[in-house]
């Protein structure tokens, strides 16, 4: 049985580091990036990290049943796991 592709090999270019723990999301109508951010986050000021990990040029013109690819909090925001 053949395994499931990921989902930067579905949607995207593979980025190694950006993309190891990446999330994907179906947008809805509705939502918004800051949203979004905050969600997957905890601060609205990260929308910047998936609107330029999915090339959005304008945040406007997204269509609810976009997919998203949300990319891991860079690591130095990250909370470490307690051993």
């Amino acid at each position: 049985m053949p395994r499931s592709p990921s989902p930067f090999e579905l949607y995207s270019v593979f980025v190694p580091e950006a993309d190891a723990n990446l999330r994907t999301h179906l947008l809805v109508a509705g939502e918004t990036l800051t949203g979004l951010a905050f969600r997957y986050y905890g601060s609205v000021a990260r929308w910047t990290l998936i609107a330029d990990r999915n090339d959005v040029v304008d945040v406007r013109r997204l269509e609810p049943g976009t997919l998203l690819l949300i990319p891991a909090p860079p690591a130095a925001d990250a909370e470490l796991e307690s051993l």
